[in-house]
């Protein structure tokens, strides 16, 4: 177990100390100087240390003695990332949400931390990272801040329980989250804008879209749905399909009944018709019988009949001739397959259905999540409560 040699050189006190790791199998070992602090100017004339110094080289030789013993942890935040993070979280996290942590990693956080070592990662490291992260890229918002902030804290929350560094201590605990952009205001469908999409869409789009706007279902649990799943009760949503992976829902409290409406059943009742009257296998098969993907739906038939062009009733890519593409205002634009739920949630609270019963339809684990991110107040309903609040106002002065 090494001690190390401290010395100074110019304005620096260094430590100097042999490193240990294992590479591609093969031990590896080097002489390496370390920065400890900078020379006090009482201290310009000491030969040896003083003993605040000695002490940074007790705490910084203790990490490397700590390599020395196993080596096979002294490694890079990028290495341990790829070798021992995502493994982890692949047996633990759904497969869309480990895709996700890989992006962030890869796109901002790997260019700057990924070649320090994870037994020298501090706060410092992690507050230099996020403020960089947010200096280099003014267009992000808070919330994705957030998110490169919490993968950051659960990468050194692993490699703290699994032994990669000494103590209990996550350094990206007290790191703080710039400000960001504010979160912008997600996009939802009101229902005369459903109504004109069923109106124009062909079929298997127009079930499709009216099963994601009458039921509230996420896109990957539409894709999952089997004629098994339909009953005479409701929809019982038992599974999601992400990029062609099936894998249960999201949450436990996704997993469950959703109210199936009359006007749907009738929509579902004559999509089977159309296939068949199958009684088992996808809802939305392909010539295979596996589940069609939303998307391919979305470039082939839905897209080319929403954005239409307003001269020659072409869809938006195909040639136009004599004219410049100008896209048919009369049809919805399309603003996303999770537009569809936000619009549900907003439609039931016009109506005045209370915020747990649109939790339940919605089958969030939260009713926090429903108030903050799905539901919307529409125009009307806030100059409605205005003049509730005038009537009340009047009523007390006279």
């Amino acid at each position: 177990m090494q001690k190390g040699y401290v010395f100074k050189s110019g304005d620096w006190w260094y430590v100097r100390y042999f490193d240990h790791w294992v590479e591609k199998g093969v031990l590896k070992k080097r002489l390496l100087a370390k920065k400890l602090t900078p020379v006090l100017p009482e201290h310009q004339r000491l030969k040896r240390p003083p003993e605040y110094v000695e002490r940074l080289q007790e705490e910084f030789i203790s990490k490397i003695n700590q390599a020395v013993a196993q080596p096979e942890k002294n490694v890079f935040l990028d290495e341990f990332f790829q070798n021992v993070f995502v493994p982890h979280m692949a047996e633990r996290r759904k497969i869309s949400t480990c895709h996700a942590q890989k992006l962030i990693w890869n796109k901002q956080l790997a260019p700057r931390i990924g070649q320090l070592r994870v037994r020298d990662f501090s706060t410092v490291d992690a507050q230099q990272t996020l403020d960089s992260i947010h200096h280099q890229n003014p267009t992000l918002t808070r919330q994705t801040l957030f998110r490169c902030k919490s993968i950051l804290s659960a990468v050194l929350r692993l490699a703290v329980n699994q032994g990669f560094r000494q103590g209990s201590f996550n350094p990206v605990s007290l790191a703080e989250v710039p400000l960001g952009q504010p979160s912008r205001v997600m996009p939802h469908y009101l229902l005369d804008e459903v109504k004109k999409m069923l109106a124009a869409l062909p079929e298997p789009a127009r079930t499709a879209i009216a099963v994601a706007a009458f039921s509230g279902l996420r896109r990957g649990e539409i894709e999952a749905l089997r004629w098994e799943d339909i009953r005479s009760d409701g929809i019982s949503v038992e599974r999601s399909i992400w990029n062609g992976h099936t894998h249960e829902v999201k949450t436990a409290a996704s997993k469950n009944l959703v109210p199936l409406i009359p006007a749907l059943q009738v929509i579902l009742e004559a999509h089977r018709l159309r296939l068949g009257n199958p009684s088992t296998g996808p809802l939305f098969p392909t010539a295979c019988n596996t589940p069609v993907s939303l998307n391919n739906m979305l470039n082939r038939q839905i897209l080319p009949t929403l954005r239409r062009c307003a001269h020659c009733r072409k869809p938006y890519n195909k040639p136009h001739v004599g004219h410049e593409f100008k896209r048919d205002e009369s049809r919805p634009d399309w603003k996303g397959w999770h537009s569809f739920r936000r619009g549900v949630a907003t439609s039931l609270h016009s109506f005045g259905i209370d915020d747990l019963t649109i939790q339940r339809i919605l089958r969030h684990s939260s009713v926090e999540v429903t108030r903050r991110a799905y539901i919307h107040t529409l125009p009307e309903q806030s100059v409605a409560a205005m003049s509730l609040l005038e009537q009340q106002i009047s009523s007390s002065i006279q």
